[in-house]
């Protein structure tokens, strides 16, 4: 400092007395070098008394930016002002806070800062007082006699929701839902001069209920007037809760000690002792574990259990026995316990759960009975359905191989257009006959045929402008069957025989190809029904079957064996099946039938749901791919959209949902193909995708065909 400011500052501090004042004083120069000072300042500032200060203010700073800040409001201060009030955080030996007033000294003739003079309260105490408060995980608060919140710490605000700013000056019924709890608060502590560990509900601001814990005291003045109170509030929202649930919900919960070789209920709560027919817990509480089990042998075999578990270091889940409940009846009983130990490894008791599983039981067990049922009505439908397709096949032996031929491969558009009906001659025979009517003289006979022919010869004209294609074949078969029964009438007679003969053989060539159009489609419902029935048998019986254990099997014979299902089915679809070999050789660990069902139900609805034509026949392509040590067995076909919001929605998965455009051209379902599927994948670890893109356009149009794939992703087994 300069010599001359130094000297005019030190001469201003002799004519302080400061070493009698009962804080501590300071005179410091404007860099921080002290000039003056008392004993208590040194004090404070953990400073040896009987030697001179020889460090600057600035260095006891823990942090310098602090110091500069407070020298920046020194400067904006006019003439003899003082900044009060300033915490600050000292370091020397330690950490420390005092509470710092000080105001500059200018030189009386120039007005030129020479320094600071200050005082100092040691606040330390107070100060990590006080950030217990803050930090403490409680809520505290004040309140006033007329209910005003005055002050509250950070942990109730976090509580709450609020900001102190929010929650100081508002009346304190505002965090109370219930209006009168704040009432009874205060008159309880005003009669009783304090309340204890009260749970009370409070209302957050978002308007949540949360429950808490409440302890406060009344302040009163010397006169005993009510001037408010201070409390403190902890969350016990998750152990209220919890103790709630204990209390009210089915589950028993219980503790047994051992008590001279006996096994005694110590502990329990509410449930426990209502689900053995006792009104409280304490009609439990004492008694012998024993007691609760219909018979010793029962409890014996309990105890075996447990300690089985308890050599592997393992608790007993879900044991089933038979209790006794307080009227003698007995019902089935699921525990789930462990055994606890003492520090020499010495069994001193047990905890544990316990449900009545009677109902559960009892409704298991019907429905076992009732799938195993379902599975015996399926059996007999799938005999019925084989028995269905001999019987048609018998029959389409009877036709000849150029009407079944005709028949055979025919394509939907084909089947639109009535192509491969000689439906010209059909139309031209009925006209030949009925200008050959017209001819004729006036007859009874001739009328009634006349009218007849000219109604049949308007059906099969305007038969190709039906809409709805499935119409078509039924309309054509009942008109073909019409006329050959006028043709066999008497009033035929009147007819010229060889006009009969060709309208005769066109009209059974049409009944031949109808018939056979039908029974080929009967044979391709029952393929399809077939497998159909076979696989709700198995998704139903797959409960109560002998589990089967997992082995190591290649992506090649799971998709043969796959395939092998729909040979027949795919036939008489006219549908091919493509697969790629690559990658299919790699080895997945899974249970071979239920795995082949998923890869089935999949391919059964490829080949299905896929559209085509004669020139260019419809085919479904089975391929393999891999990526990061999953194997991928894609099944691919062409045909029938999926919805994309169908398949992000997860929509497809659902059991019984079909697809909107599912029923396309009659197509049969249940809806639980895919649903199985996913559940069979999801249980070996794997997934399952699907994707169903336009064919032509990048437009989500649906009147066309869509590529569909689903993936189904296992786990590879390593060698």
């Amino acid at each position: 400092m300069n010599p001359i400011k130094k000297k005019k500052l030190e001469d201003q501090v002799a004519l302080m007395k400061i070493n009698d004042l009962p804080l501590g004083v300071y005179i410091v120069a404007d860099d921080g070098e002290y000039i003056g000072e008392n004993k208590k300042l040194k004090r404070i500032l953990r400073l040896n008394e009987s030697e001179p200060i020889t460090i600057y203010s600035t260095d006891l700073f823990k942090d310098k930016e602090q110091r500069k800040e407070i020298l920046e409001k020194a400067k904006a201060l006019n003439g003899n002002q003082w900044v009060e009030n300033e915490l600050l955080h000292l370091n020397n030996q330690g950490d420390f806070w005092v509470k710092d007033y000080f105001k500059p000294i200018k030189d009386v003739d120039t007005g030129e800062l020479l320094g600071y003079a200050g005082f100092i309260i040691d606040y330390t105490e107070e100060y990590k007082n006080k950030q217990l408060i803050e930090n403490i995980p409680l809520g505290t608060y004040a309140v006033d006699k007329n209910d005003k919140i005055v002050k509250v710490n950070s942990a109730l605000c976090n509580m709450l929701g609020y900001s102190s700013n929010e929650l100081v000056g508002e009346n304190v019924n505002i965090v109370y839902p219930n209006k009168h709890d704040d009432y009874n608060i205060k008159q309880e502590i005003i009669e009783k001069g304090n309340i204890n560990e009260k749970i009370f509900e409070l209302a957050k601001k978002n308007g949540e209920s949360i429950y808490a814990k409440l302890s406060a005291i009344a302040l009163f003045s010397e006169t005993s007037e009510y001037l408010g109170r201070e409390g403190i509030i902890r969350d016990v929202n998750t152990e209220w809760r919890y103790n709630t649930l204990l209390e009210y919900e089915p589950v028993g919960f219980y503790m047994v000690k051992e008590e001279k070789g006996i096994s005694v209920v110590n502990h329990c709560n509410l449930q426990f002792a209502k689900i053995f027919g006792y009104d409280s817990t304490s009609e439990i509480i004492g008694s012998r574990a024993l007691d609760f089990f219909s018979d010793g042998d029962e409890y014996q075999k309990y105890l075996d259990a447990i300690k089985q578990k308890d050599n592997i270091d393992q608790p007993l889940v879900a044991y089933i026995f038979n209790g006794r409940k307080k009227c003698n009846d007995l019902f089935k009983v699921e525990i789930s316990s462990r055994l606890i130990h003492d520090q020499d490894n010495k069994i001193i008791g047990r905890v544990g759960v316990i449900i009545d599983k009677t109902e559960a039981i009892a409704n298991s067990e019907k429905i076992l009975e009732l799938t195993a049922d379902i599975g015996r009505v399926l059996h007999i439908y799938t005999s019925t359905l084989l028995f269905l397709k001999l019987s048609t096949e018998s029959i389409l032996q009877g036709f000849a191989e150029t009407i079944k031929s005709k028949v055979k491969n025919i394509d939907a558009e084909e089947l639109n257009n009535l192509s491969i009906f000689p439906l010209n001659e059909f139309k031209g025979g009925l006209k030949e006959v009925i200008e050959h009517l017209v001819k004729i003289e006036k007859n009874p006979d001739k009328e009634i045929l006349l009218r007849n022919c000219s109604r049949l010869f308007e059906v099969a004209e305007n038969i190709a402008n039906i809409q709805e294609s499935g119409f078509k074949i039924p309309i054509l078969r009942d008109t073909a069957v019409e006329v050959l029964t006028l043709l066999g009438g008497g009033s035929a007679n009147i007819l010229n025989s060889s006009i009969k003969e060709i309208l005769q053989k066109t009209s059974n060539e049409i009944l031949k190809l109808c018939s056979c159009i039908s029974l080929f489609g009967m044979q391709n419902s029952i393929a399809e029904m077939h497998y159909q029935v076979h696989s709700l048998r198995e998704y139903v019986t797959s409960g109560i079957r002998e589990p089967e254990n997992a082995k190591t099997i290649s992506a090649y014979s799971l998709i043969s064996e796959s395939i092998k299902n729909h040979d027949e089915f795919a036939n008489q679809s006219g549908v091919e099946i493509r697969r790629d070999k690559e990658n299919s050789f790699c080895n997945v660990e899974v249970v071979e039938r239920d795995m082949v069902r998923a890869i089935s139900n999949i391919i059964h609805n490829a080949i299905k749901y896929s559209w085509g034509k004669r020139e260019n026949k419809p085919f479904i392509r089975i391929f393999t791919t891999r990526k990061e040590g999953m194997l991928y067995i894609n099944i691919e076909n062409r045909g029938v959209p999926i919805r994309k919001e169908e398949i992000e929605s997860g929509l497809i998965f659902q059991i019984g949902y079909r697809g909107t455009y599912s029923g396309d051209r009659g197509r049969m379902g249940t809806g639980i193909g895919l649903s199985d599927a996913r559940n069979v994948v999801l249980e070996h670890k794997g997934v399952i995708m699907v994707e169903s893109i336009p064919q032509f356009v990048n437009e989500y149009a649906y009147n066309q065909p869509f590529i569909t794939t689903v993936a189904i992703g296992l786990p590879i087994k390593s060698k």
